[in-house]
């Protein structure tokens, strides 16, 4: 094999670069991988013959379909999960060693309000959940458009042991406080028979390497 080991030697006055460090650590780093790289294999030496399926990732996919929809309450602006007629994609999977979990998310809502009474500031937020940590959130959507949809993606390393992806919702009237930069949030205010989520997929990839 092609080992190959980089020597740096400081000098007095002179500047230490990082990167001569870090190649350092790189060397180690490939002696205690048995030098599984790409130095020491020849092009085309692995191919999907030589590697199991699943061994690099692994997926899992959450659905709920158009019919029955499930609907939010509009008398809150706490983030939602269990919905009436059913919940928020979400699910747990169990990880045997550490990996990025990685966490697509579309989904499809309608508002559904009397005449003309939508209002501009009234909106929906979803985001992504993965074991408590916010990995992806959108942004705020206005009531104004009936139909709409977004699509977010996160991810984050985790340890062995069970995983928790879920998605959730909010509905709110949002005002802007320039001064303190921050966003408050109040009760809808148009008028509003239901907010429905008609379709919604969570995909999960385990990246295993």
């Amino acid at each position: 094999m092609s080992w190959r080991y980089r020597e740096r030697r400081a000098e007095g006055a002179g500047v230490i670069v990082p990167e001569d460090w870090n190649e350092g650590f790189s060397a180690l780093a490939g002696e205690h991988n048995g030098y599984h790289d790409r130095d020491n294999f020849p092009s085309a030496t692995l191919d999907e013959e030589h590697i199991v399926a699943n061994a690099m990732t692994r997926g899992h996919a959450v659905k709920r379909g158009l019919s029955p929809s499930i609907t939010a309450a509009l008398d809150t602006t706490s983030w939602q999960r269990a919905l009436t007629g059913g919940d928020m994609p979400k699910t747990t999977i169990e990880v045997s060693n550490d990996c990025t979990v990685i966490a697509e998310f579309g989904v499809h809502w309608e508002w559904e309000s009397t005449g003309t009474n939508a209002v501009q500031a009234d909106a929906v937020q979803f985001r992504i959940v993965i074991d408590g940590v916010v990995v992806s959130q959108s942004g705020w959507m206005s009531a104004q458009f009936a139909h709409d949809a977004t699509y977010l993606v996160g991810a984050l390393p985790v340890g062995a042991g069970y995983r928790t992806i879920a998605t959730e919702m909010r509905l709110a009237n949002v005002t802007w406080d320039i001064d303190a930069d921050t966003v408050i949030l109040n009760a809808l205010t148009g008028t509003y028979t239901d907010f429905h989520v008609r379709s919604a997929e969570l995909d999960i990839e385990r990246k295993i390497r």
